[in-house]
């Protein structure tokens, strides 16, 4: 009987998640997006123009090649010093999409891209193609250390549910990078 029931739970947990995500990846009611299509515009050169907080994201993770609407590769995960120094790269081998002023966005933009109503990942995945349920950086510092740890840590977003976190610098994570439109 107890076998019967723990079966019975992870059945309806599975069943559930399934659900949920196939209510994201298909069309719930556009409203219900927390992030919905009409609010991040597709450039159709591998960035989106978020016409709420007037940012433009590159559409892929670092690492990942922009084609044909689709992020293609695997991702690229870096420590927090190394993340912050890759737009700096990026801009002087001549940034991307005509634009050489990208950054590592702050914990505010990154949490802005989550959308509620899906996980693993929770994001848009029509705009953001093959992003990864990972924890990615933001450029934001922590005053406290992650549980146990001496340095400083620094805020990320983990993609699978959308949670905030405070991670070690040294761990690596992956990397979106965002500019400003005005």
């Amino acid at each position: 009987m107890k076998n019967f029931i723990s079966i019975l739970v992870t059945g309806s947990i599975l069943f559930i998640s399934s659900l949920t995500n196939a209510a994201c990846e298909t069309a719930i009611i556009e409203e219900e997006f927390s992030t919905p299509n009409g609010q991040l515009l597709d450039n159709g050169n591998g960035t989106i123009t978020d016409i709420a907080s007037s940012l433009m994201w590159i559409q892929c993770s670092e690492g990942q090649t922009y084609g044909d609407s689709l992020c293609d590769g695997g991702l690229v995960k870096s420590n927090w010093p190394e993340a912050l120094s890759s737009p700096s790269v990026l801009n002087s081998n001549g940034g991307f999409a005509g634009h050489a002023d990208w950054r590592l966005p702050n914990i505010k933009e990154l949490r802005s891209l989550v959308e509620e109503a899906c996980f693993n990942p929770s994001i848009n995945i029509d705009r953001f193609p093959e992003t990864e349920n990972t924890i990615y950086w933001s450029s934001t510092s922590s005053i406290s250390a992650p549980s146990g740890e001496t340095p400083l840590g620094s805020w990320s977003v983990n993609f699978f549910d959308g949670a905030s976190e405070i991670s070690s610098r040294a761990e690596v994570n992956a990397v979106r990078l965002v500019r400003d439109i005005l």
